[in-house]
């Protein structure tokens, strides 16, 4: 259940954060801005779609791990689970390998994404007085 929690719903935030909006910065205007643009309404779609199934799940999910019996609706896990592999297939296969193309063209993009994904993990600063 953290995981999904932690890791799932960062790594949406990776991708609607930083790196989005960095490929529609990069990419040509015109029917590829078009292409790219219905990609990432979808994906911020599916997104949306997974985490609120999850949020309707988490909490029979919760009691059930601390050894409570619950009627978890396994119809809604499975769909969840069929719609995550799905998605991230779809990133992996179609649009990370464009994604990779688009930023390319501009090394800065590229750098500056990096940079920006390396900051959103790091722990935060301890400032000393």
């Amino acid at each position: 259940m953290r995981f999904f929690r932690e890791a799932v719903f960062e790594h949406h935030a990776d991708e609607e954060r930083p790196l989005f909006p960095a490929v529609l910065a990069s990419v040509a205007k015109g029917e590829e801005f078009n292409h790219v643009e219905s990609i990432v309404e979808r994906l911020a779609r599916e997104h949306r779609h997974m985490e609120a199934t999850w949020i309707r799940l988490e909490p029979d999910l919760k009691k059930l791990s601390k050894g409570q019996v619950v009627d978890v609706d396994t119809a809604a896990v499975e769909s969840l689970f069929q719609a995550y592999r799905e998605h991230a297939s779809y990133e992996e296969v179609d649009f990370l390998p464009l994604c990779q193309i688009i930023l390319s063209r501009n090394s800065d993009h590229l750098t500056a994404l990096d940079l920006s994904l390396h900051m959103r993990h790091m722990p935060p600063a301890i400032l000393y007085v």
